[in-house]
Protein backbone atom coordinates (compact mmCIF):
# COMPACT_ATOMS: atom_id res chain seq x y z
CA UNK A 1 0.00 0.00 0.00
CA UNK A 2 1.34 3.23 -1.07
CA UNK A 3 1.44 5.78 2.26
CA UNK A 4 -0.33 9.01 1.49
CA UNK A 5 0.61 11.50 4.48
CA UNK A 6 -1.57 13.86 5.23
CA UNK A 7 -1.69 17.26 3.68
CA UNK A 8 -3.72 19.18 6.49
CA UNK A 9 -1.70 17.68 9.06
CA UNK A 10 1.39 18.64 7.36
CA UNK A 11 0.76 22.18 7.51
CA UNK A 12 -0.40 21.69 10.83
CA UNK A 13 3.12 20.32 12.32
CA UNK A 14 4.80 22.89 10.42
CA UNK A 15 2.90 25.93 12.34
CA UNK A 16 4.04 24.02 15.32
CA UNK A 17 7.55 23.67 14.38
CA UNK A 18 7.03 27.42 13.23
CA UNK A 19 6.33 28.51 17.13
CA UNK A 20 7.66 25.67 19.52
CA UNK A 21 11.27 24.14 18.13
CA UNK A 22 11.99 27.34 16.88
CA UNK A 23 11.21 29.68 19.22
CA UNK A 24 14.66 31.38 19.68
CA UNK A 25 13.83 32.90 16.25
CA UNK A 26 10.11 32.95 16.79
CA UNK A 27 10.45 35.82 19.46
CA UNK A 28 12.88 37.64 18.41
CA UNK A 29 11.40 37.95 14.87
CA UNK A 30 8.22 38.78 16.33
CA UNK A 31 9.80 41.73 18.77
CA UNK A 32 11.57 43.23 15.59
CA UNK A 33 8.67 43.61 13.81
CA UNK A 34 6.74 45.38 16.77
CA UNK A 35 10.05 47.57 17.21
CA UNK A 36 9.80 48.11 13.08
CA UNK A 37 6.56 49.82 13.98
CA UNK A 38 8.97 52.89 14.28
CA UNK A 39 12.13 51.66 13.20
CA UNK A 40 11.68 50.40 9.46
CA UNK A 41 14.99 48.73 9.58
CA UNK A 42 14.37 46.74 12.47
CA UNK A 43 10.65 45.65 10.54
CA UNK A 44 12.82 44.01 7.77
CA UNK A 45 15.05 42.34 9.94
CA UNK A 46 11.95 41.02 12.21
CA UNK A 47 10.34 39.90 8.61
CA UNK A 48 13.88 38.32 7.34
CA UNK A 49 13.52 36.58 10.41
CA UNK A 50 10.28 35.07 10.48
CA UNK A 51 11.10 34.42 7.09
CA UNK A 52 13.85 32.15 7.96
CA UNK A 53 12.14 30.76 10.58
CA UNK A 54 9.51 29.14 8.07
CA UNK A 55 11.69 28.33 5.78
CA UNK A 56 13.50 26.00 8.60
CA UNK A 57 9.98 24.94 9.87
CA UNK A 58 8.70 23.82 6.21
CA UNK A 59 12.08 22.42 5.35
CA UNK A 60 11.90 20.29 8.87
CA UNK A 61 8.75 19.19 8.03
CA UNK A 62 9.18 18.03 4.53
CA UNK A 63 12.15 16.00 5.76
CA UNK A 64 9.63 14.34 9.03
CA UNK A 65 7.16 13.79 5.56
CA UNK A 66 9.78 11.86 3.64
CA UNK A 67 10.47 9.72 6.42
CA UNK A 68 7.25 8.69 7.52
CA UNK A 69 6.55 8.22 3.65
CA UNK A 70 10.06 5.45 3.34
CA UNK A 71 9.41 2.30 4.19
CA UNK A 72 11.91 1.20 6.80
CA UNK A 73 13.39 -1.72 8.15
CA UNK A 74 11.64 -1.59 11.51
CA UNK A 75 7.92 -3.13 11.27
CA UNK A 76 6.94 -1.35 14.18
CA UNK A 77 7.75 2.22 12.89
CA UNK A 78 6.17 0.72 9.43
CA UNK A 79 3.07 -0.22 11.33
CA UNK A 80 2.62 3.65 12.25
CA UNK A 81 3.30 5.11 9.59
CA UNK A 82 0.91 3.00 8.21
CA UNK A 83 -1.76 3.80 10.55
CA UNK A 84 -1.06 7.21 10.77
CA UNK A 85 -0.58 7.63 7.03
CA UNK A 86 -3.73 5.25 6.32
CA UNK A 87 -7.51 6.23 6.46
CA UNK A 88 -7.90 6.39 10.65
CA UNK A 89 -5.30 8.97 10.66
CA UNK A 90 -3.94 10.18 14.65
CA UNK A 91 -6.43 8.40 15.73
CA UNK A 92 -5.53 4.55 14.69
CA UNK A 93 -1.91 6.32 15.46
CA UNK A 94 -3.19 6.29 18.93
CA UNK A 95 -4.29 2.83 18.83
CA UNK A 96 -1.63 1.44 17.55
CA UNK A 97 0.63 3.32 20.37
CA UNK A 98 -2.00 2.26 23.08
CA UNK A 99 -1.47 -1.55 21.67
CA UNK A 100 2.06 -0.84 21.49
CA UNK A 101 1.71 0.82 25.80
CA UNK A 102 -0.17 -2.11 26.68
CA UNK A 103 1.93 -4.98 25.47
CA UNK A 104 5.08 -3.38 26.73
CA UNK A 105 3.13 -2.87 30.37
CA UNK A 106 2.10 -6.77 30.07
CA UNK A 107 5.90 -7.98 29.24
CA UNK A 108 7.29 -5.49 32.03
CA UNK A 109 4.77 -6.94 34.64
CA UNK A 110 5.28 -10.43 34.03
CA UNK A 111 9.19 -10.04 34.06
CA UNK A 112 8.67 -8.12 37.83
CA UNK A 113 6.45 -11.44 38.84
CA UNK A 114 8.72 -13.78 37.61
CA UNK A 115 11.94 -11.77 40.08
CA UNK A 116 9.41 -12.53 42.71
Amino acid sequence: MERKYPQNWFWAFVLTNFLFPYFYLFVPGVLLCLVGIWVRTCLWIGVGVLVLDGALSILDQLRIRKTALTKSDNPEFNQLMDAFCGEGGLQAFGKVLEEKAGTSQTAGETEKETED
